[in-house]
């Protein structure tokens, strides 16, 4: 619904506001994020004059990428030039399910840069850096401004295989439970004498890297432990 794409606009404003260069979704984690609830069943009725009675629906995956993009249009046009990246999973097959038309997405000029995750959906939450079809991740951004990069274990030839077959680099997610020395160690990956980054470490201490939330709609989330307070 509207209403609930307009509260997360909300919760995405306030941290924009401070001045933040852009903004990262994460989709490799909950989703889906639609299944057959009773506003997804009015848009397929809507949209095709009749009840949807099949979870295997074709017409269910093309219904999902239209939610999908039409959102992440939305945030793109809050984000103005501001970077958006997305975390998407490592397949084709995976992002059809959910309704990420990475294509699309990079086409239109929505999404400036996808990280390959390498997460398969399953129920053991299988992971593996093998999942990545980085062959995928090359035709979806191929003839666009848009890039990709893979999620990062801390493993260098990981890194040196990103590189090699096409990505722009690494990136990581859940970054507030990342420790401050694996930050600096990656940043050496592409600063062989460590240069830069020891000069953007005397300039960036810790306490000035993390913004977190403090509120919305009146709610002061600081007075419960961070890994509550989702």
């Amino acid at each position: 619904r509207k209403e609930v794409q307009d509260w997360f606009l909300r919760l995405y404003a306030e941290k924009l506001a401070s001045k933040a260069d852009g903004l990262s979704l994460v989709w490799i984690r909950a989703l889906p994020a639609m299944l057959f609830e009773p506003a997804f069943r009015e848009r397929f009725r809507a949209a095709y004059g009749e009840e949807l009675r099949d979870e295997n629906d074709p017409r269910v995956k093309i219904l999902r990428a239209e939610i999908m993009t039409g959102f992440h249009r939305r945030i793109r046009a809050l984000l103005g030039k501001r970077k958006f990246t997305v975390f998407v999973p490592p397949d084709p097959e995976t992002c059809a399910d959910f309704g990420l038309d990475l294509r699309r997405l990079a086409q239109e000029g929505i999404v400036d840069e996808f990280v390959a995750g390498n997460t398969k959906q399953t129920a053991n939450h299988d992971e593996a850096f093998s999942f990545i079809d980085f062959a995928f991740f090359r035709s979806a951004c191929a003839g666009t401004s848009a890039t990709f990069r893979t999620y990062f274990w801390g493993w260098l030839p990981d890194y040196l295989t990103s590189v090699s077959e096409g990505a722009a680099g690494v990136a990581y997610w859940d970054a507030a439970a990342k420790p401050w020395r694996l930050w600096e160690e990656t940043r050496l990956l592409d600063d062989r004498d460590g240069v830069k980054a020891k000069a953007w470490k005397a300039a960036n201490p810790p306490a000035a890297r993390v913004r977190p939330f403090k509120t919305l709609d009146g709610f002061d989330y600081t007075r419960y432990p961070w890994h509550v307070a989702y």
